[in-house]
């Protein structure tokens, strides 16, 4: 049987956009979709910020057949770290229930209802591309940054999954590593402005979408939050007779139950917890990341 991970913008499981999908055939494997010519949309002159696309390399390519259990563990084992309060999973939590404009003072909604003025203010920021420091705290543009930085070491785990199969905090890939570090360098030195909307941030050539789950892109490439996890997809043809005949519900009960599992398990060992804790972080040489509160 073989099934397929997709993303949809979705407040089921995990509150996240990512649901599990099935059918009836053996399992398929995947494939990094990286298009050279995407370079020639990029500005020859942000030569530092386009160094990961240009220099993507294709020893990357291959990928190991995932079976069901395992497609399942991708993420639920992430949501499972949230759970159980493993930093820093636990401030991140893409997964479990994503943090929003509000967390970032970039709302116009309070408690009494929407404030039309600053409902008006916000489009107007947005659609002007307003530097973000002429709008919110230098705090808030970090935890901005810190909440991309969760993107980036969630999107390398579930990479470092598809290529080889290791569901593992640590990033021993040493190529996707470097790629991650660079694109997390690359948000923290880089002044960040509004694309548009408030919710859609660009800082350099990556962008930042926190309107509900969070989506992040760099150099055109997908990180988190689509289809892609730095270039590696699932590929499956379609059944959609044995799509109809097996509910997402029944893939999401699964997921949600070894989630459960992962987190049991973890608040009961609180010197692996740490542990997992130091090495997650350990992979980016910025480790900040999104505030708690």
């Amino acid at each position: 049987m073989k099934y397929l991970l997709i993303m949809f913008l979705s407040l089921n499981l995990f509150a996240l956009d990512l649901t599990f999908d099935t059918d009836n055939s053996k399992d398929t494997s995947m494939s990094e979709s990286v298009s050279n010519s995407k370079d020639k949309s990029i500005d020859k002159t942000k030569k530092k910020e386009t160094t990961t696309t240009k220099s993507k390399d294709k020893s990357l390519t291959k990928t190991k057949k995932i079976d069901y259990d395992g497609k399942v563990k991708a993420l639920a084992y992430l949501a499972g770290l949230e759970k159980a309060g493993v930093e820093p999973f636990a401030s991140c939590r893409l997964l479990s229930k994503p943090h929003n404009l509000t967390d970032f003072d970039l709302s116009c909604k309070n408690e009494y209802g929407m404030q039309g003025d600053l409902c008006s203010y916000f489009k107007q920021a947005g659609e002007s591309y307003e530097n973000l420091e002429e709008v919110i705290d230098e705090d808030q543009i970090e935890n901005i940054k810190g909440y991309a930085n969760c993107g980036i070491l969630y999107g390398g785990i579930i990479a470092q999954y598809l290529k080889n199969g290791i569901l593992n905090v640590e990033i021993k890939d040493k190529k996707l590593k470097y790629y991650m570090n660079e694109v997390s360098e690359q948000i923290f030195d880089s002044e960040c402005n509004f694309a548009d909307k408030v919710s859609n941030i660009m800082c350099g050539s990556n962008v930042i979408n926190i309107a509900g789950v969070l989506k992040l892109s760099a150099n055109n490439y997908e990180i988190f939050g689509g289809n892609e996890y730095f270039g590696y997809k699932l590929n499956l043809s379609k059944d959609s007779a044995i799509k109809s005949s097996l509910s997402k519900s029944f893939v999401k009960s699964k997921a949600k139950s070894y989630s459960n599992k992962v987190a049991k398990s973890l608040k009961q060992d609180q010197g692996n917890s740490y542990k997992l804790s130091t090495k997650a972080a350990a992979n980016l040489s910025v480790g900040k990341f999104v505030s708690a509160e």
